[in-house]
C-alpha cells in the first residue's frame, strides 16, 4: 500500500557549510570506517526536530502479480517496484497542494 508522510523532510535542516567543513573530518572518518552515513543536521534545539505538521496520506492497495508465490522473478520485482513508485508519485501529486507542498516535486533516486 503506497503511503506518503508530508512534512518529514522539514523536521531537520542540513547546512551546506557544515557539510563542507566536516567532509574530511571526524564524520568522514566514521563513514569510511563503518560504511554508514553520519549526517550533519539541526532542528529546533540542535538535535530535536523542528515543529512542523506531519500529514500521512494512504493510497489504494496494489494488486501485484507473482507466478510462483514466494518466489518472484527479477522481472516481477522490477514491475512491482515500478508500480509502487508510480502509485507513490500519483499520491504525492494528488495531495501536495493540500498540505502546502504544491511547489515541490517527488524525487525518487
Amino acid at each position: 500500500m503506497p503511503c506518503y508522510a508530508f512534512g518529514v523532510v522539514d523536521l531537520y535542516g542540513v547546512s551546506p557549510a557544515q557539510h563542507r567543513s566536516n567532509s574530511q573530518g571526524a564524520r568522514w572518518a566514521l563513514s569510511k570506517k563503518y560504511g554508514v552515513a553520519v549526517p550533519s543536521y539541526s532542528g529546533s534545539f540542535g538535535f530535536l526536530p523542528t515543529r512542523v505538521p506531519n500529514d500521512l496520506v494512504l493510497g489504494e492497495p496494489l494488486e501485484l502479480q507473482c507466478a510462483k508465490p514466494g518466489e518472484p522473478t527479477d522481472g516481477e520485482v522490477q514491475a512491482a517496484h515500478a508500480a509502487y513508485i508510480a502509485a507513490l508519485r500519483g499520491l504525492f501529486d494528488a495531495h501536495k497542494a493540500e498540505f502546502g507542498y504544491g511547489d515541490r516535486q517527488l524525487v525518487v533516486g
